[in-house]
């Protein structure tokens, strides 16, 4: 059986390394022959941060489907934004304020201040450069945080030829390749439609939610726990409980 999970808000939270029970659970799969697959979207290099290095050799895909890397192989970019975006982009950006993250295959351009929650998980390695933007090459993916100009932003970012994800709760909102999905990522690894147990928690996890073979939500998301056939509120021992879900399919 294949086993595909979200990173955060399903395996790992507040941006803390994925528990004890989690990580044995997943781990007592791969000892019954079971493939697991981590999908996130964080890019590649800042998923290994949240992972315990014993599960470090699995196959993963991050920036919602813009990047893949196969157990063994270097990290690949599928797709990547159109060069066109960035000066339109930029150029709102200078009537529009945001803070932004983009992602290429390894290293970044940030313009987070420090005192921003995410500042300290964006490459807490330290094995990427911080280049500007213009610098990059291709784009997997940019993370922007509007803050107050969010109901503003978002219908000029929405005209971009891209796919765009909002996360209200964040107040963020992710530009992807156009028909890029962690779906479509999954696909690089000739996952197909009813084959994989998913467990997710967000919207950018609905494509692959709804052609899971059985999908978990976990959190009480009401759009994306109609996707799916169980749901793991975060109440009481959510952890503990989630590590059991995961051994119940041994």
């Amino acid at each position: 059986m294949k086993f595909v999970f979200d990173l955060d808000g399903t395996l790992c939270f507040d941006c803390k390394m994925i528990s004890d029970p989690i990580t044995q659970a997943i781990q007592r799969l791969e000892e019954k022959g079971h493939q697991i697959y981590f999908a996130s979207a964080r890019p590649i290099r800042d998923m290994f941060p949240v992972l315990p290095e014993i599960l470090h050799h699995h196959s993963m895909v991050g920036s919602n489907g813009s990047l893949i890397k196969k157990q063994g192989e270097d990290i690949q970019i599928t797709a990547s934004l159109p060069p066109d975006i960035l000066p339109n982009l930029l150029e709102i950006l200078q009537n529009t304020p945001a803070d932004y993250v983009a992602d290429s295959d390894w290293n970044y351009s940030s313009t987070l201040p420090k005192s921003h929650y995410l500042f300290p998980h964006v490459d807490p390695l330290k094995v990427a450069t911080n280049l500007s933007i213009t610098q990059l090459g291709q784009i997997a993916k940019i993370l922007l945080f509007p803050k107050e100009n969010f109901s503003k932003l978002l219908p000029l970012i929405s005209a971009f030829p891209a796919s765009i994800v909002c996360h209200n709760g964040e107040e963020a909102i992710d530009i992807n390749p156009l028909g890029i999905t962690k779906l479509e990522g999954l696909k690089a690894f000739g996952i197909q439609d009813q084959e994989a147990i998913i467990f997710g928690n967000d919207l950018n996890d609905i494509p692959m939610l709804e052609k899971a073979k059985e999908a978990i939500c976990i959190g009480d998301h009401k759009i994306v726990s109609a996707y799916a056939k169980d749901t793991i509120d975060l109440t009481d021992n959510y952890e503990e409980r989630i590590s059991r879900k995961i051994l119940s399919y041994l």
